[in-house]
């Protein structure tokens, strides 16, 4: 009789604990169901799908705003080549005047 009454005892143990700690329908009324994970899924993909579209956007903004720039600089180095060169001229000039200036005032002194 005393091992029935252990095997009650642990039946009537395993029983509570179940009943303490078992998921009810009620409690799974809230938890996401396969259509949910589905539907996630499909919005995840929809979300990387945008994603990649507007990265690939601003990787074409930026190439065009590199080749802008290229250009740019390619403009100022040739501007101021130009500009370089003409100082150089200027300075010429600039000297071959004060010579002849020299020159003139040695005559009239």
């Amino acid at each position: 009789m005393e091992v029935s009454q252990n095997v009650l005892q642990d039946i009537l143990e395993t029983v509570q604990f179940l009943k303490d700690n078992a998921v009810t329908k009620d409690d799974l009324v809230n938890f996401a169901t396969k259509d949910d994970i589905y539907r996630l899924d499909q919005k995840i993909d929809d979300l990387r799908t945008d994603m990649n579209a507007r990265f690939d956007e601003v990787v074409n903004e930026i190439c065009d705003v590199k080749a802008r720039l290229a250009r740019l600089e390619k403009q100022t180095k040739e501007d101021l080549d130009v500009y370089a060169s003409e100082i150089v001229s200027l300075k010429e000039k600039v000297k071959r005047l004060e010579q002849q200036v020299a020159v003139l005032l040695k005559q009239t002194a």
